[in-house]
């Protein structure tokens, strides 16, 4: 109701994984709201083969990507990658969280880049340059736990700040680069018909922002646009295997073209 989420998982490590976020949160100061425990104490609630944790209902309302556009797009992305980078130090403080751990690089060469470059029709330059450069610079870049999903939706307004982040359910390690971007994108995504020239703002102002709390090395400077591509070509190479996601795959398809013919900005 208007009160209180619970949150359902068929994995054991899920619930737990998701209670100890909430506590790494609540501590470092990022939000208010902690698992409700039951009257014996407990966080997590067995019944069968699901697990259960209530939460708090956020008293706010979900951040949206078209929001972004208005006013000063440029400091209202930065205050997001701040938000982003504040959550990233909370997680690295709790690295003892038990998590999946996701290397996209081999990801992208094992799975995804030849069957996306077929349907952009990519060059075998971009495909070499990627193996190559990106596979120096990955090998380069700070790991940790991460959100996975930064989009402005799993983001709590509460007049006009951000008070918490919801839907961790796919925290897991990787490189720590993944987030803002996968945030720009997604952001990109919800607008690329009606507002891709001024996404380039927001995408600044979001990079700036997380470089402010968590200081980018120069490698991940370097590896911005790999890490862009990276997350494009899996939703192309994804989408496209899944008949019912065509329209996805195309409108991610165009998204993908589009970056490459602007990579320098």
């Amino acid at each position: 109701n208007e009160n209180y989420v619970l949150k359902v998982f068929q994995v054991l490590g899920q619930a737990k994984q998701n209670a100890q976020i909430q506590r790494a949160l609540q501590k470092a100061g990022l939000q208010e709201i902690l698992p409700i425990e039951t009257k014996l104490g407990e966080e997590i609630v067995t019944d069968g083969q699901l697990y259960y944790i209530r939460l708090p209902f956020f008293d706010g309302e979900e951040m949206k990507a078209a929001d972004l556009y208005e006013g000063d797009t440029y400091h209202k992305a930065f205050d997001l990658g701040e938000v982003i980078g504040k959550l990233h130090l909370a997680l690295k403080e709790n690295d003892d969280i038990l998590c999946n751990e996701r290397n996209i690089y081999e990801e992208v060469c094992e799975k995804w880049l030849q069957m996306a470059a077929a349907r952009a029709g990519l060059s075998e330059q971009f495909c070499d340059d990627y193996i190559h450069t990106f596979g120096r610079l990955h090998q380069q870049l700070p790991v940790q736990m991460i959100h996975r999903d930064p989009n402005p939706s799993n983001f709590i307004l509460k007049e006009g700040k951000c008070v918490g982040a919801i839907d961790f359910d796919l925290a897991q390690r990787s490189i720590r680069l993944f987030d803002p971007c996968y945030a720009a994108t997604g952001i990109l995504s919800e607008s690329f018909e009606k507002q891709g020239e001024r996404w380039f703002d927001i995408f600044r102002g979001l990079l700036h922002g997380y470089d402010r709390i968590v200081q980018l090395t120069e490698e991940e400077k370097q590896a911005v646009p790999y890490v862009v591509m990276s997350i494009q070509l899996i939703c192309v190479g994804f989408f496209s295997t899944q008949e019912k996601f065509e329209r996805l795959a195309e409108t991610n398809t165009a998204m993908l073209k589009w970056l490459l013919k602007n990579r320098e900005k």
